[in-house]
Order: structure tokens, then sequence, then C-alpha cells
């Protein structure tokens, strides 16, 4: 499934109407290497990148946004070069980033109105009405100015304005950041319409969002792809390396050290009920099934541990 240059390959047979294609991307800041030897070949559909913060999932959607210039690649949207041909790379772009400002004073309807005119929408009130129950706001919520907003409100409205003109490239950096679980679930409803259409990539450090949208996915570790496919294929990946015992607490301290410690129950003040990645600890363990939980373990834990307790 992975190849040398880590090449994903995703489409849905007759649905494949757009092709993002990120080639040997590197992104350096001085001398140290932010991203490198990124490659990505997407059609419609979600796309999920997960990562632990610091790992520089912002770093590539910023790049694929043209928010950042890469030190070496390219990146082309349906054959448009993102660099070259910014202005039109940038029409079938709809970018939510991980921190946005809103105006002060101005309400939901006025922001998205605002909005839409600079991206150029002719008829700015069908747009505002086309997407304000599309991310759940009321007739009431519209005159709401944007320091009243609740967290998810905010959330939502930053959604909503990354799709405004209906975009075939949607990227949004920690969508579910601040959404309730309602909120979580509408948004996954939405992202699962508007992918038929469209390549959508999202970013996110919890496993729950791959699980549920996700038809394809990587995990990010230190700059680099470490794996990629279905979600239950990076499940998978882990098999074999993903444990369960009943131990004490010293040996549980460990464990932790080497960051291979997954879930942790207690059974009494002197044992817990523990679920480990990587080799055996010769301590009555058994093997389970993996979980996309253990696997962004077992994949992070190659970066920082030599596999001995």
């Amino acid at each position: 499934m992975q190849s040398k240059k880590t090449i994903l390959r995703r489409g849905f047979a007759d649905m494949s109407k757009h092709s993002l294609e990120v080639h040997d991307l590197v992104y350096r800041r001085g001398e140290r290497a932010i991203l490198r030897g990124i490659n990505l070949n997407l059609g419609n559909g979600i796309f999920g990148l997960l990562g632990s913060n610091g790992a520089g999932k912002t770093t590539l959607l910023r790049l694929v946004a043209t928010i950042l210039a890469p030190s070496k690649g390219a990146i082309t949207f349906d054959g448009v070069d993102a660099f070259r041909e910014k202005g039109t790379y940038r029409k079938s772009l709809g970018y939510l980033p991980q921190s946005f400002g809103l105006y002060p004073g101005m309400s939901i309807h006025e922001q998205l109105s605002y909005f839409a005119a600079m991206k150029g929408m002719s008829n700015t009130k069908r747009e505002v009405d086309r997407l304000l129950p599309i991310v759940g706001f009321t007739k009431e919520d519209m005159r709401c100015p944007s320091q009243s907003l609740s967290g998810g409100m905010k959330q939502r409205l930053g959604i909503a304005i990354a799709l405004i003109g209906s975009p075939a490239l949607v990227i949004l950096d920690e969508p579910t950041a601040g959404l309730d679980p309602v909120e979580r679930t509408r948004l996954r409803f939405l992202l699962e319409s508007i992918a038929q259409d469209a390549v959508v990539i999202i970013s996110t450090h919890i496993t729950q969002d791959v699980e549920l949208c996700c038809s394809e996915m990587s995990i990010l570790i230190g700059g680099t792809l470490k794996y990629m496919g279905s979600p239950h294929e990076v499940s998978e990946s882990a098999r074999g390396h993903v444990w369960q015992i009943d131990i004490s607490r010293n040996d549980l301290e460990r464990l932790k050290q080497l960051r291979r410690v997954v879930s942790v129950s207690n059974l009494s003040e002197d044992m817990a009920k523990v679920r480990f990645t990587g080799n055996p600890i010769g301590k009555g363990e058994a093997p389970v099934s993996p979980t996309l939980e253990d696997a962004y373990v077992y994949q992070a834990t190659q970066c920082y541990v030599n596999d001995a307790l």
C-alpha cells in the first residue's frame, strides 16, 4: 500500500471529477525541514490528515492553500499549478485556517455577505441564504454580532465562509474544534455531501473524526507521511503490536516513559488494566485487535522508541 515515494491514490469510480497532486513537497524554516517528501494524489472524497500538535499538519494545509510557498516541490489542482497560476488555483479553493478572525460588530449575515462579495459572488444574498441552513444557522442567528458568538457558532461561521462559492477544493484545519457532538455530526454529514463533487481535506488530532467521515487518511509524524490508506487499513498496520495487560503501577510508569501506553483503566490502588503498543514485555500480556487510536500511537512511537522495556 505504501510506495517508496509514499503516494496515495484515491478516487470514487465515476465520481473522480477533480484531482489534487502534491509532488515531492519540502518546506524548510531556516535549516530545519518542517515537511519533507510529501506526495499525494487525491480525487473527490474526504481525506483525513491525522497528527499530533506540531507534527506539521497546519504547515502542509497552508502550503496547499498557497498561504506558504514550498522550498521544493509542486502542487496542482485539475492541472493548474498552485504557485505559477495562483489566481486561477485560488478560485477553486475554500480554506478554514485553524485560527481565524472576524470583524467585530458585524453580524453573521454581514460577515458572510462581506466574504461572498470579496470572493466575487454576483448575488451575495442568494449565497448567504444557501449557506446559513447548511451549517445550522437560524434566522435569529443571522443577526448575532461576531463578538457574542460561542466557540461552536464561530467555528460554523468559519466553515460557511470556507464553503462560499461551492469550492472544488476544500481545506479545513481542525474543523471540529469547539463543536459539540450534535454539531460534529452535522458537519460530518455536510462534508460527506460536499465530497461527492469536491476534494475535501481535514486535519485533526482526534482519531474519531477520521474514522467517522474519511475514506482515506494519512498519519503525519515529524514532517513526513508515515502511513496511508483507509482508516481500517491504517488500524491493521498495528496488528500484532497491540497488547492488554493487568499490571502494577511501577511497571505502568516504565511503559509510560516509553510513550507506548494507549489507555489505562484502574483495577485497584496498586493495579491497572493497560493497553499498549510495541513489543510484548513478557508479563502475561495478551494481543488485542487494533483500533485507529492504537495505530496512531504505534506509528508515532516508532519515531521515539527503541522498542524494548
